[in-house]
């Protein structure tokens, strides 16, 4: 392997692990930082989820422009700069809305992953897609186990940097910021943008933009002057492993460029089918249970168990280790269980764990039975925590599988729009929920039961090759 390829997966395996420990570090610590700031529970809940309302408007922004100038570097960059500044204005933050704004930029930063899960469909094959997601989707959540990790380390953090306290609550910015700065020195030196090739081993030089389909075929446009004739025929520039097969039919007009109606039709072609929606409505429950369940917990098992920073920080890491572990599993198994029925056997346990919540925690008073009620919650949000990285993996590889290679940086902006709506919904559910925990975990689990009916029904359709690519489309 070359130096410019080991490096540039180091720096990336850095952002992923830096993002999963931002998020570890993070939550445990958000909480009390927001109650020493004067906040209340639904503000919590709103600041929860900034991280995700911004990051929900630049995943489609960046992946977009990746299609367009399938260069990854500035954009990761810029997303590297937005992380920094996002965690410096989070440890400075002299008031609640401080916090938000901090957490909102951060989250602008979040955004820049569709590119490089863009990137990483552009440079693998079909067979190796799902374990290269897997890879980067289990460094992230390294980091989550590392995150509240450090928390425990820096539970006696307390010092002066100039006119700013650094202590417990908010000390999670400065170390965050501190290490983001350390991601974005490596970036000049050791990023390097890989080359897309063609099927027959060339360079691409010049792309064909993704316009809108007519009669089966891609059409584009080749600027006036150009030697090309109105009939040729070429062959996909982005080498698509599968047996989805695309002509590209040259044309000389640039009124298509022009025709926004038909790039609905383009983009509808891609996203509006059965299986596709049922995958992304699959993803959105899946961050929208996720995210709800982790806001829950510090104000929850404060008030219920009495627990502290520590405590939440133990079951956080105890619940990454779990999430690591069912990732090194799936990669070991992958090759002989398709993606479906890892998503029907996350989907399972993932009901088990709320259903069991549902069924104990609205009963569970302050303070009485302590350790029994201990037990139940942890075993209930850990076996929903088990089912979620199975999920995730497995769908966002038949996301990739079943929709175009030169679609790929839209696809995973869809994608990260999608699961930012959930955790945007999340938190901002539990928040307003606090005082009814029988509402909120029964929506829960009502939702995983709904796409989990969906799923069964669509089964058929999730075929992991492209053969089927293009097939029940909302417009056929």
């Amino acid at each position: 392997m070359s130096f410019k390829k080991l490096s540039t997966k180091f720096v990336l395996a850095v952002f992923f692990l830096l993002s999963g420990i931002e998020y570890g570090v993070i939550i445990p610590t958000l909480w009390p930082y927001l109650e020493e700031l004067g906040a209340c529970h639904s503000f919590y809940g709103l600041t929860f989820s900034a991280y995700c309302m911004s990051g929900l408007v630049m995943a489609m922004l960046f992946g977009a422009i990746s299609d367009k100038v399938r260069k990854t570097k500035p954009l990761v960059t810029l997303a590297i700069l937005c992380q920094v500044a996002g965690d410096v204005l989070y440890f400075i933050a002299s008031s609640p809305e401080m916090v938000l704004g901090g957490r909102f930029l951060s989250g602008v930063g979040m955004g820049g992953g569709s590119v490089i899960y863009a990137m990483l469909a552009w440079t693998s094959s079909e067979n190796d897609r799902t374990s290269s997601f897997s890879l980067a989707i289990a460094l992230r959540n390294i980091g989550i186990v590392v995150g509240p990790g450090l928390n425990i380390l820096l539970l006696h953090i307390d010092f002066h940097l100039g006119p700013y306290h650094i202590h417990l609550n908010n000390v999670a910015g400065f170390l965050m910021a501190s290490l983001w700065t350390f991601n974005l020195l490596l970036m000049p030196c050791f990023y390097f943008d890989p080359q897309v090739r063609r099927p027959d081993g060339r360079n691409v030089k010049k792309e064909c933009p993704d316009l809108p389909r007519i009669n089966g075929k891609v059409t584009c446009t080749i600027p006036r002057g150009s030697s090309a004739s109105s009939d040729d025929e070429r062959e996909p520039l982005i080498s698509e492993s599968s047996d989805i097969q695309y002509r590209y039919k040259v044309k000389t007009s640039d009124s298509m460029q022009k025709d926004v109606s038909s790039l609905f039709y383009a983009f509808a072609d891609q996203y509006l089918r059965d299986e596709i929606v049922v995958l992304l409505a699959i993803q959105f429950v899946q961050f929208f249970n996720q995210c709800g369940l982790e806001s829950l917990v510090p104000p929850f098992a404060k008030d219920t168990f009495g627990w502290t920073i520590f405590h939440s920080s133990l079951l956080f890491m105890a619940a990454s280790i779990v999430t690591v572990a069912v990732y090194v599993i799936l990669m070991c198994i992958k090759s002989r269980v398709s993606d479906r029925s890892i998503v029907i056997i996350g989907l399972l346990l993932d009901i088990c764990g709320v259903a069991l919540l549902v069924a104990f925690v609205p009963r569970m008073k302050p303070h009485h039975n302590v350790g029994v009620n201990t037990i139940i919650f942890v075993i209930g949000f850990g076996l929903a925590m088990t089912g979620f990285p199975a999920v995730l993996i497995a769908t966002a590889g038949l996301l990739s599988k079943l929709t175009s290679m030169s679609w790929q940086g839209r696809t995973q902006g869809v994608r990260r729009v999608v699961t930012n709506i959930g955790m945007i919904m999340g938190p901002l559910w539990s928040g307003s929920l606090m005082d009814n925990l029988y509402i909120m975990l029964a929506a829960m689990l009502a939702l995983l039961l709904y796409v989990s009916v969906l799923g069964g029904l669509s089964s058929k359709r999730l075929y992991e090759g492209g053969n089927h690519f293009r097939r029940n489309s909302f417009f056929t």
